[in-house]
């Protein structure tokens, strides 16, 4: 279970992975029930489900702690792209430090260990930045020409700009 952290460096591969766990972890819980119910003498026997269990609250509380630094990561890049739009009186179509990956404007943070991919969409008034946790999920921070910075939730097929 802990090779997960080992497969990738992207927080994305460790999320969906971690999808895959919940089945393991619901059969260790229905094995702790069914043994306390037993009632065993011997407590050794419960070791592996609970490990199990304490790995997967490990990586998932992980993923969550590192994409919250990326957030953060991004929110700092969206005030100082805000901070370009006004006073340019426009925000520009690639911010520097972004990079031109065919139709769209990407770049990674890094949040501590694992890093997230982030998209860039912009209008002459405001720009959005899509943060990805895993496909269709994940947070966008939005901002602009005498706006605030704005941190939402990203939803598929959501009008943001």
């Amino acid at each position: 279970m802990t090779g997960l952290l080992f497969v990738s460096e992207s927080g994305s591969t460790v999320a969906f992975l971690l999808g895959f766990l919940l089945l393991p972890v619901m059969i260790s819980i229905i094995s702790i029930l069914i043994k306390l119910f037993r009632f065993k003498k011997k407590k050794a026997f419960l070791l592996r489900p609970v490990l199990t269990i304490i790995m997967f609250f490990f990586l998932l509380s992980m993923v969550h702690m590192t994409f919250a630094i990326a957030v953060e990561q991004a929110s700092q890049e969206a005030r100082l792209i805000a901070r370009s739009c006004n006073q340019l009186l426009f925000c520009p179509e690639t911010p520097n430090s972004w990079q031109q990956d065919g139709s769209m404007i990407r770049k990674k943070y890094t949040g501590s260990w694992l890093s997230y991919h982030a998209s860039y969409h912009s209008r002459p008034d405001r720009f959005a930045i899509h943060l990805y946790l895993i496909t269709d999920t994940g947070k966008v921070v939005i901002g602009g020409i005498n706006q605030p910075i704005e941190v939402i939730p990203y939803k598929e097929n959501q009008a943001i700009l």
